[in-house]
């Protein structure tokens, strides 16, 4: 039987795991970092440790301290839209973008984080119009145009969103998100030739879980059985077992241990990677099998379906 393409949920999947980009915390103005300089630093460390929650209740006591203290708000964004607080997050960034001044160059920073705050929501226009902004603001705004990227992409306008990740990836040629998520539009076309690269991109850059399960389940599709072992082993190796990428991608490695290595089927410019990769022994025999098995469609991932969390990656 022929190789199944990947279904649409394991797409559906893909996309709602691979990222977006939100910016680094603002640091309070030289004119007004004396206001809240305990609070604002405090969490403003947090922030950098990944805590959260006690970055939000810090910013909280900075903004009691100084209602106007725009930094404060687009900082508790960040933490708020960190722990799924969505709607929180855009409102801090709203109040942010009122006190900062109509020329301030933090504001195309802010709108791009309310921008992925809304992805995180799936309210699609409203994330494009604040890209669209960002961009407008600052035109060599790498990030922006590789989360409006996402945006088109979540649309199914795949077109749009390619353009987009090619120019962020020429302003920012080390930009992993932007590649992750081209290949995640080119594969959307059926153009796999170009999707891989890209995926391997990614991962050069990152080192992603997510990509390196795209790929894996990419190359299946095309027979690199060898390939795609080492990618859902990357997986395993790197992610934590309560994380849903890792049940995907030990599903997938298991079923593969039961397939053929030498199966030889591999197509495309992998074709000797994935023989190097078999004499190197880089996937175990396993279980025998017939040679007919070795196109059998890989272990369903079942319970692909879910919110999107706009999450990072």
């Amino acid at each position: 039987m022929p190789i199944a393409r990947p279904s649409s949920a394991r797409r559906a999947a893909a996309r709602r795991l691979a990222g977006v980009l939100g910016s680094l915390a603002l640091g309070c103005s030289a004119v007004g970092c004396d206001r809240f300089t305990d609070p604002h630093q405090r969490g403003e460390q947090a922030l950098a440790a990944g805590d959260y929650q006690a970055a939000r209740v810090a910013f909280g006591e900075a903004i009691a301290e100084d209602d106007h203290a725009a930094e404060a708000y687009a900082n508790r964004g960040i933490a708020n839209e960190a722990l799924y607080n969505f709607d929180a997050a855009i409102a801090d960034y709203t109040r942010a973008l009122e006190l900062f001044a109509a020329d301030a160059p933090d504001r195309a920073e802010v709108l791009n984080n309310r921008g992925v705050a809304y992805l995180g929501l799936r309210k699609l226009e409203e994330a494009i119009a604040d890209f669209d902004a960002a961009i407008e603001a600052r035109s060599d705004y790498a990030d922006a145009y590789a989360n409006r990227g996402r945006a088109y992409n979540d649309r199914e306008e795949f077109d749009r969103a390619i353009a987009d990740f090619d120019k962020a990836i020429e302003l920012n040629d080390a930009l992993a998100q932007a590649y992750g998520n081209r290949a995640l539009a080119y594969e959307s076309q059926g153009d796999i030739d170009r999707a891989i690269p890209d995926y391997t991109k990614a991962i050069e850059l990152s080192h992603d879980a997510q990509a390196y399960f795209n790929r894996g389940m990419l190359r299946y599709s095309r027979g690199c059985f060898n390939l795609a072992y080492q990618d859902f082993s990357e997986v395993v190796d790197r992610v934590d077992e309560n994380e849903y990428v890792w049940y995907q991608a030990n599903s997938q490695k298991q079923f593969l241990e039961n397939r053929p290595k030498d199966a030889d089927t591999c197509i495309g410019s992998e074709r000797e990677a994935d023989m190097a990769a078999n004499r190197g022994g880089g996937a175990d025999d396993g279980a025998a099998a017939t040679p007919g098995d070795a196109t059998a469609a890989p272990a369903d991932d079942a319970g692909s379906g879910g919110a999107d969390t706009g999450g990072g990656m």
